[in-house]
């Protein structure tokens, strides 16, 4: 129990030694190597927090979203550009049920393969994706209404290909209602507590609207949305709308891999562990 404690500790520190224990109990020749115990990473920390692990928990507050487990067949036929005939009637099916349009995953979003779109289409936008005038491309291509569009962001987005290749056995296809979330924020929630929150793309609002902002995200509604999800740590993507609407978008693991957006896993590694007590009850905000 103690092992599996230090496994899913929000330390970066912890868990690799966690890993490097747990390396020289299978014998490995050498526990230190840096490649295994990311691996060990991936493999036992991460997948805790997949979308369909935590789905259900935090429903209320998120956006609808269907859920297609692929079998392995599946995800080679996908790999290749190809898509089963089920699967094409599921994902339709999903697509219809969420309104018409819905925003595509899997482990990872396909957020890396706009500019290369964008290039095999030549700029069509409109013809290829059914883009509104005055719609922004970039801020759309996520966006699918058909499997066409899901193939075209699978062959060209990295992220995609490695989740296919390095979750083989597990991969699920998440397609999310499309709607507006407000402005994006990143949150550090860790030891059960919001310690702090980050602008992430945070556009500049006049001081009357910040200051609302701020208390906003002291108050004990936005804390308890954000401290109610199943986990004690974890950075949370979530949006903020005018009227102070909150929507959780996803959870990520509490650590490294996750961009600490304005602040610094180094600099400020105390007010992101533990920031909400060394500051009196209080959110660090960094707009």
């Amino acid at each position: 129990d103690f092992l599996l404690t230090l496994g899913v500790s929000y330390s970066d520190e912890l868990r690799a030694k966690f890993f490097k224990i747990l390396l020289l109990l299978l014998n490995e020749k050498d526990p230190e190597d840096k490649l295994k115990i990311s691996n060990l990473n991936k493999l036992l920390y991460e997948p805790l927090y997949d979308f369909d692990v935590y789905y259900n928990d935090i429903k209320s507050v998120t956006t609808e979203s269907v859920i297609i487990s692929l079998t392995p067949q599946e995800v080679d036929l996908l790999a290749q550009g190809q898509i089963q005939d089920d699967l094409k009637e599921k994902i339709n099916k999903g697509i219809e049920q969420l309104g018409g349009s819905a925003f595509f995953k899997m482990h990872r979003s396909p957020k890396d393969c706009f500019s290369q779109i964008d290039q095999a289409i030549n700029g069509a936008w409109d013809e290829y994706w059914g883009l509104q005038s005055g719609e922004n491309p970039e801020k759309c291509f996520m966006r699918i209404r058909n499997t066409d569009q899901m193939l075209l962001l699978c062959k060209y987005s990295e992220r995609i290909k490695q989740d296919l290749q390095e979750f083989r056995g597990s991969v699920k296809i998440i397609l999310r209602k499309w709607e507006s979330l407000g402005t994006e924020f990143r949150c550090f929630v860790c030891n059960g507590a919001l310690n702090a929150v980050s602008g992430y793309g945070y556009e500049e609002v006049n001081f009357t609207e910040k200051q609302k902002l701020e208390q906003f995200i002291n108050s004990k509604e936005f804390v308890d949305i954000m401290t109610g999800i199943p986990y004690s740590h974890a950075v949370i993507d979530c949006g903020i709308d005018r009227d102070h609407k909150v929507k959780i978008i996803e959870l990520n693991p509490f650590g490294k891999a996750a961009s600490a957006a304005k602040f610094s896993w180094v600099i400020d590694k105390k007010t992101l562990c533990n920031g909400y007590k060394l500051n009196a009850n209080h959110v660090t905000i960094k707009l």
